[in-house]
């Protein structure tokens, strides 16, 4: 996708106040963002995320070859 159609969706999802488009924008970003780094993403689970006071933490692990 990109980065002017993410931008626009972005801000299709600010207008409005509905707590579903707040949902859908911050999901829709922490996507985004992992999406450059899908070589890491490809192996993440569940048991790799977890929340840490206010933040959304996800824990990578490297295995040099």
């Amino acid at each position: 996708m990109p980065l002017a159609v993410y931008k626009k969706n972005c801000k299709t999802l600010e207008v409005g106040s509905l707590d579903e488009n707040s949902f859908t924008h911050a999901y829709f970003t922490i996507k985004w963002n992992l999406m450059a780094r899908a070589d890491s993403v490809v192996n993440l689970g569940v048991e790799h995320v977890e929340w840490n006071s206010d933040c959304l933490v996800f824990y990578f692990c490297y295995n040099k070859k």
